[in-house]
């Protein structure tokens, strides 16, 4: 799905996908295992402007959300605080044995 955003094609997923960030506002939903609502959202992409209007989201998505700087500029930020939690939850020796710095 990341990949077929980040070149503007749009997509089409099932409603019970659960990381919905990566369809919101450039693909289409389906109900799953119904066919009828699957030919449904085909037929939608018929149109060259839903396409097109799709595809540059998911593409402006991708480069906003989740290009790998970004990605890990996010994980980063989640080690530190839980590193922060950690240190008000733990006394000085427990951190010492935890991090290998009392510090």
């Amino acid at each position: 799905m990341l990949d077929a955003s980040a070149c503007g094609i749009p997509i089409i997923a099932n409603d019970t996908m659960s990381t919905t960030e990566r369809i919101e506002g450039n693909g289409l939903t389906y109900h799953l295992n119904d066919v009828g609502d699957l030919n449904r959202a085909l037929l939608q992409l018929g149109s060259v402007e839903t396409r097109r209007t799709l595809g540059l989201s998911g593409a402006r998505k991708i480069v906003h959300n989740f290009r790998w700087e970004t990605v890990a500029r996010r994980r980063l930020s989640d080690y530190e605080r839980a590193l922060g939690i950690a240190a008000t939850l733990c006394s000085q020796s427990e951190r010492k044995n935890l991090f290998g710095s009392a510090d």
